[in-house]
This record gives C-alpha cells, sequence and structure tokens, in this order.
C-alpha cells in the first residue's frame, strides 16, 4: 500500500476541483436549457447521460471518502475541495433530477 504524501493530496485536490467545476457545468447547461437559452449539442444521445451520471458517482465516491488524512496543508485543502465537491454533486444530481 502507498504512503500518503503531500503531493498526493495536491493532485488529489487538483482532481476534486476539476470535478467540481464539471459538476457546476453540468448543473448550469440543465438549468440553461431549461430556461431556453442554450441546449447543448449531443445532449439527448444515450451515452452522454450515462457518462454525466457515472462521473457524478466518481465525484460524490471521492468527496465522501473517509480515509482520507488531513495532516498538512494540501490535506486540509482537499478537505475543502471534497467539501465543495460533495456540494456542487448534489447540485449537479438536483439539476438532473428535477429539471427535465
Amino acid at each position: 500500500m502507498r504512503e500518503w504524501t503531500d503531493s498526493t493530496a495536491r493532485k488529489l485536490t487538483w482532481v476534486s476541483g476539476a470535478l467540481a467545476a464539471f459538476c457546476l457545468a453540468v448543473a448550469a447547461e440543465r438549468t440553461l436549457e431549461r430556461l431556453e437559452v442554450w441546449r447543448m449539442p449531443g445532449a439527448g444521445h444515450p451515452a452522454v447521460g450515462i457518462a454525466v451520471w457515472a462521473v457524478l458517482a466518481v465525484s460524490l465516491l471521492l468527496a465522501m471518502d473517509r480515509g482520507i488524512p488531513r495532516e498538512g496543508a494540501w490535506g486540509r485543502r482537499l478537505l475543502w475541495a471534497r467539501r465543495a465537491l460533495l456540494l456542487c454533486a448534489f447540485c449537479a444530481a438536483a439539476s438532473l433530477a428535477f429539471l427535465r
């Protein structure tokens, strides 16, 4: 098993930030589509929907993992990035479920 390092925490923080940005983009796209302002090309394709839900599932798994230590500066940043990711993933899932 690998040792937990500051480098690992830094990489996971960047991954959490990228996933949070993706979740916000999904929520914004669904909201804009509902308001009839913009529709993403290919949004009705089943593979796109499956991919979005898969990324949301991975986001929730990363955000709610209890085994990540909190020591060090990057560990604390990762904690806050994971909290933000959880909030963004729930917003994206809610927009997908309720804004049809």
